[in-house]
C-alpha cells in the first residue's frame, strides 16, 4: 500500500500493510549487536545543582556592550567596500572582541576574558608590526584570526563559512585479513578457525587494535583499525603474529568517510530496499519547495515503530532543527529521550540585532521552509520573549537522562563524516535506546553549540557565524571536532550493501556464532 504526500513524495505504508511480512532478526544476531553496542556507550548521569561556572558572569564585566548604531553596521545587510588598512583591521579586532563577549554562548567555556583578551591584544600587536606599505588581503586577515583564536574548538563557529579548527581525526583500517572472536575470547582468521591471532605489533593485548565491522557476506567480523589524529606513515605499518609464529605486515589505509555525491539520492524518502524498511533523511530542515514538511518526517516514526527493524540513513545529513529531532524521537518511543545536559541560550541586545537578518538568509538563500519559523521548529525567535533587552540574560534548561530499555524495533543507523549538528544529536540520543546500532564512520563532531547568527566585521567585511546556544553535555564535550564513533566501522560507500547482507543473513534462521562477549 502506498500514499503520496504533497507534490509526490512516495511513502510506503509499512505498518500492517506490507504484502510480505517482515521477518524478525535472529535472537543470536540481536545479542551480538547488543554486545558490540554496549562497548560503545559513554553516557552517565550528571547533577546540575548550581549555576554553572562555564557561563560568563556579566555582573563582573568591565567592558560595555557595543552601542546600537555600531551594531547596526555589523548586519549582513549593511555591505560596504572592504578596507584593510592597519587602522581598520585593528578596529575590527576590537569590535570582534566585544561582539563575541555579548553574543558567543561559549565565551567563558573557551577560555573567557583571559583567552579572548590575549587573542585580541596579540593580534593587534601582529597588525601593528606589519610594515606600513604592506598590502593585506582578506584571506590573510582570516588566516590571522584563525591563528590567534585557535582555542575556539567549535564546529559551528565560522569565519567566512569555515571553522577555525578542522577535524583531523580519521579512521585507518585494513580488510586484508578479517577476524572472528571465538567463545574463549581468542581471534581466528575468517575462513580458517585454526589460525589464531597471537599479537599485534608485539602486544599481546590485541583488543585495542581490532574494531568491529561487517563482512560482505553479512556477518560480524573484526578488522585492524586505528582511530586517531596526526597518524604518520610509520604508525600505519602493523605487524601481526599468529599462534604458529608466522607473521604478516599490513599498511593501514584511510577509510572512505563520506557518501559519494552520486549516491546521495532524495533528501527525504521512506521506502524499502530488498524488502528492508528504509528511512532516508539528508537534512533535519524542511525546504520551501520540497514536496514534504516537518510533519511528514515526524509521521515516519509512527509508520516504523511496529516494524521488527528498519534502516535510518542519515549519511550526508549536516543538521537542521533539533526540535524536529526531539519530536521524531518522542513519536517513535512514546516518551522523551534525553541526555543529562543543559541547554543554554544567551540573549542580549547584540544577539537580537542579527536574528532578523539570519532568518532572512536561511529563507531567501538556503530556501528553508517558512514552517521552520511559523510552526516553532527553531529557537531563533526565542529572543522575542524577552522584549527589549537592557542586560544580557542566560536561559538554562536542565534535563535528566531518560533512556529507553523496552524498544522492540531494531534501528540500523547509517552515518558518515558529514553527519553533523542536529543529525548527530539524533544519532547520539538513539544511543540511549536499546536495539540501536550505529554503522559507518565517525560523524562530523558538530555537537556542543548551535543557533548561530550571521554578521560581518565593519571594515574588512569578513563574515562570521557565532553560536548563541551552548549544549552542555559533559559526555559529549570531547566529541567536538572528533565525532561520534560507530558501533561497526564500515566504509561510507559500502555500508548499504553490507547492512542489507547482514539483515538477509540473520533473518533466515541460518546464523551461527557471530560475536562472543
Amino acid at each position: 500500500m502506498v500514499r503520496f504526500v504533497g507534490k509526490g513524495i512516495l511513502l510506503i505504508m509499512l505498518v500492517g500493510c506490507s504484502q510480505v511480512e517482515t521477518k524478525k532478526l535472529d535472537e543470536e544476531a540481536v545479542k551480538s549487536l547488543t554486545a558490540v553496542a554496549e562497548k560503545n556507550r559513554f553516557y552517565s548521569d550528571h547533577l546540575f545543582d548550581e549555576v554553572p561556572n562555564y557561563l560568563y558572569d556579566f555582573s563582573t564585566n568591565r567592558e560595555e556592550e557595543l552601542p546600537e548604531d555600531l551594531l547596526q553596521t555589523l548586519r549582513i545587510t549593511n555591505t560596504t567596500t572592504p578596507s584593510l588598512t592597519k587602522e581598520n583591521m585593528i578596529e575590527d579586532v576590537e569590535v570582534l572582541h566585544l561582539t563575541l563577549k555579548y553574543m558567543y554562548a561559549l565565551y567563558e567555556y573557551m577560555g573567557g576574558d583571559e583567552a579572548f583578551e590575549t587573542a585580541r591584544d596579540e593580534m593587534i600587536q601582529t597588525i601593528e608590526e606589519l610594515p606600513d606599505e604592506t598590502t593585506i588581503h582578506a584571506h590573510q586577515m582570516i588566516a590571522m584570526l584563525k591563528e590567534h583564536y585557535h582555542f575556539i574548538v567549535d564546529d559551528h563557529f565560522l569565519i567566512n563559512h569555515e571553522p577555525i579548527v578542522e577535524s583531523e581525526h580519521r579512521f585507518y583500517f585494513s580488510e586484508q585479513v578479517r577476524f572472528r572472536q571465538l567463545e574463549n575470547g581468542e581471534y581466528s582468521v575468517v575462513g580458517d578457525e585454526q589460525v589464531r591471532l597471537k599479537e599485534i605489533n608485539g602486544d599481546h593485548n590485541i583488543d585495542s587494535y581490532l574494531k568491529p565491522s561487517l563482512h560482505d557476506d553479512g556477518n560480524l567480523v573484526f578488522i585492524l583499525g586505528l582511530f586517531s589524529e596526526d597518524v604518520t606513515s610509520e604508525d600505519r605499518e602493523w605487524e601481526f603474529t599468529f599462534e604458529d609464529e608466522t607473521t604478516e605486515t599490513i599498511t593501514l589505509d584511510l577509510m572512505p568517510n563520506k557518501l559519494p555525491r552520486h549516491q546521495i539520492g532524495d533528501p527525504f524518502a521512506l521506502t524499502e530496499k530488498e524488502g528492508v524498511p528504509w528511512l532516508q533523511i539528508r537534512s533535519m530542515f524542511a525546504y520551501e519547495q520540497a514536496p514534504y514538511d516537518y510533519y511528514d518526517i515526524i509521521n515516519t516514526a509512527n509508520e516504523l515503530k511496529e516494524q521488527p527493524y528498519f534502516v535510518l540513513d542519515v549519511r550526508g545529513n549536516q543538521g537542521g532543527s533539533m526540535i524536529l529531532v526531539d519530536k521524531w524521537l518522542e513519536a517513535f518511543f512514546d516518551q522523551s529521550i534525553s541526555w543529562s545536559s543543559q541547554s543554554i541560550h544567551l540573549f542580549s541586545n547584540t544577539t537580537s540585532t542579527f536574528v532578523e537578518d539570519t532568518i532572512e538568509l536561511y529563507q531567501s538563500q538556503a530556501g528553508l521552509s517558512s514552517q521552520t519559523f511559523e510552526d516553532d521548529f527553531t529557537h531563533l525567535y526565542r529572543v522575542e520573549a524577552f522584549g527589549e533587552i537592557t542586560d544580557p540574560q542566560w536561559e538554562i534548561d536542565s534535563t535528566t537522562m531518560q533512556t529507553v530499555q523496552d524498544n522492540e524495533t531494531h534501528i540500523f543507523i547509517l552515518v558518515d563524516n558529514d553527519t553533523a549538528s542536529a543529525a548527530e544529536h539524533l544519532v547520539s540520543k538513539l544511543k540511549l535506546a536499546n536495539r540501536t546500532t550505529i554503522i559507518g564512520v565517525n560523524t562530523s563532531g558538530s555537537i556542543i553549540s548551535g543557533n548561530s547568527l550571521m554578521w560581518r566585521l565593519p571594515n574588512t567585511q569578513i563574515e562570521l557565524f557565532t553560536p548563541t546556544f551552548f549544549n552542555y553535555h559533559p559526555d559529549l564535550l570531547q566529541k567536538e571536532t572528533v565525532g561520534i564513533q560507530p558501533d561497526l566501522w564500515v566504509t561510507a560507500p559500502g555500508v548499504e550493501s553490507r547492512v542489507l547482507a547482514f539483515i538477509e543473513e540473520h533473518t533466515a534462521g541460518t546464523s551461527g556464532l557471530i560475536y562472543a562477549k
